[in-house]
């Protein structure tokens, strides 16, 4: 199975404890061996604010749909992967909603991600969630 990031990979024990959740969630046949696959970080800038334009998330999606395709995402067609959300998680949210588009499948989202109030966004242990189970499209 390929996991698509965008922003920092899993690192080795990550992506051994995805490995384990993944092979419990469908089967070991099925996930395979793990593939991370970098997403091109080519995002459209925020106004001064640090905001983008609202309601514009069909745009978005659209844009983001290159960047996928440049990673080879149509060659999951038809079958489900995982992508790593990112620190924006705006961003994370329009990237699974393109890859549902062209895959068929929400993806398994997994969260290394939290936010702290003090903090801000800090690098915590994973949570792995069916996108397509949690979207209605699975068992």
């Amino acid at each position: 199975m390929r996991i698509y990031y965008l922003d920092l990979p899993l690192t080795d024990d990550e992506l051994s404890i995805v490995k384990e959740l993944l092979d419990q969630e469908e089967s070991p046949e099925i996930v395979g061996e793990l593939e991370q696959i970098r997403v091109p970080y080519v995002l459209p800038t925020p106004d001064r604010d640090g905001k983008w334009k609202t309601g514009d998330t069909t745009a978005h999606v659209e844009h983001v749909k290159k960047n996928l395709m440049k990673s080879g995402v149509l060659k999951d067609s038809g079958r489900q992967i995982a992508f790593v959300v990112p620190e924006q998680i705006y961003w994370g949210s329009v990237i699974q909603l393109a890859i549902y588009e062209m895959t068929g499948f929400y993806p398994y989202a997994i969260q290394p991600w939290i936010y702290d109030e003090i903090e801000g966004r800090i690098r915590r242990d994973l949570r792995v969630i069916n996108g397509h189970g949690m979207m209605g499209g699975k068992e």
